[in-house]
């Protein structure tokens, strides 16, 4: 059957509901999220939501929401792609790769660079999509620091004399939160740039997420409860103090000054309060391990596991707004992407590589001297690799979907 790629028209959005409901039949997970975005989303555009129309009906859509993601050419200007979802009867015929196919093209047509979102490698894969975001896990045991058995001190969780106990963020805190998260957070790799918009940090299900702070503001984390695995899962974490943010990424710093590392402790020690209060016996951050609040978790005795990237994935739709300045592309045969052969500087071959490893080195996820290690990519000539280091330092990626409302 013949069918249509385009972008939605106003009329066609309660189909593309439909379309999500058959896909997630829980309307409080992608349905009610369909909603908020459509309601809430102050850029949203039918435009921006690709359909394929087969029997003059959408029956196949995905979903664009434009932002900023650091990189190390800067913050460069992508996308989440969300939302991707075919009607079940029209599934494995080819409507949702072309709706996929679509929507990474719309992308570069204006010049949103860099798609970031989770899904299935096996399918994301033939349009690009490659692995770059690893997992990480600091798992600080609640009961351990209440008892005094670990190498942290021993905590008095029902005493709040020393603030800190943490509380709800509300919309005049935002300006305070959204500095917080960029002086803490958004320095890491494929970190999202995010404005204090209220719509943009709104917590849907307060029952089993919060975005808390302590009561002065110097710190603040966005908290899920997983109650089937015993856990308070930490999701975002930062303190004031801590540069970040700049036009080049760096790690945290190795040392922090006494009062960022007093605030660092009052924040966790406020996240082991909350997860004890909730019946809750671990903590799991999810941050970096060079975050202040991993490092000081580690500290107290925390476990830390790092997988390697697997559904949390990138595709590229231009090259050149992410390739540092004077690096281009070198392409083999054809125009395809995945007939990139390797990189040049100044015009001068320099590196052999191919699209899926540039992918990860220009999102920061694997550095040169790693790729070169694995065997992943072949150097051109000793001359370029100082220059090759510069410019694919690597570094911690951390994936931080914008908007609030993505956790359910």
């Amino acid at each position: 059957m013949a069918f249509q790629v385009r972008g939605a028209h106003p009329d066609d959005l309660p189909a593309v509901r439909d379309i999500i409901s058959s896909a997630w039949e829980n309307p409080e997970d992608e349905p009610a999220l369909w909603d908020y975005i459509a309601s809430a989303h102050p850029g949203f555009s039918p435009d921006a939501v690709r359909v394929a129309v087969a029997g003059g009906r959408p029956v196949a859509c995905a979903v664009v929401l434009p932002c900023r993601f650091r990189t190390t050419r800067g913050l460069v200007p992508g996308a989440e792609l969300t939302l991707v979802a075919c009607r079940p009867e029209y599934r494995r015929r080819g409507y949702g790769g072309a709706v996929v196919r679509d929507a990474l093209e719309y992308m570069a047509g204006r010049g949103l660079a860099l798609a970031v979102f989770r899904g299935d490698p096996a399918f994301y894969g033939r349009f690009g999509g490659v692995p770059v975001l690893p997992g990480y896990r600091t798992t600080l045991e609640v009961a351990g620091l209440d008892a005094g058995t670990g190498p942290g001190p021993r905590l008095r969780l029902d005493d709040q004399s020393d603030g800190q106990a943490l509380r709800p963020v509300d919309e005049g805190d935002l300006r305070a939160v959204a500095a917080l998260y960029r002086w803490g957070l958004s320095a890491y790799m494929l970190a999202a740039s995010r404005p204090a918009e209220p719509w943009l940090w709104r917590v849907r299900n307060r029952r089993l997420h919060a975005l808390l702070a302590l009561p002065d503001l110097a710190g603040y984390a966005f908290v899920s409860e997983a109650r089937e695995a015993g856990a308070l899962i930490v999701r975002e974490a930062a303190v004031a103090g801590v540069p970040g943010g700049g036009p080049s990424p760096g790690p945290a710093p190795q040392s922090a000054p006494g009062p960022v590392a007093a605030s660092a402790r009052r924040l966790l020690r406020g996240l082991i309060q909350e997860a004890a209060e909730r019946g809750l016996g671990r903590l799991e951050i999810i941050l970096p391990p060079d975050s202040l609040v991993a490092r000081l978790a580690a500290a107290w005795g925390a476990g830390r596991i790092c997988r390697p990237p697997k559904e949390g994935l990138g595709v590229v739709t231009l090259w050149e707004a992410l390739l540092p300045q004077g690096w281009q592309v070198v392409r083999g045969p054809g125009e395809r992407a995945d007939a990139i052969c390797g990189l040049a500087l100044g015009g001068r071959m320099a590196l052999k590589v191919g699209p899926a490893v540039l992918t990860q080195l220009v999102t920061g996820c694997l550095g040169i001297d790693d790729a070169l290690l694995a065997g992943q990519a072949e150097l051109l000539g000793d001359q370029a690799l100082d220059d090759l280091r510069a410019a694919f330092p690597g570094g911690y990626t951390c994936y931080f979907e914008a908007p609030y409302f993505f956790w359910l």
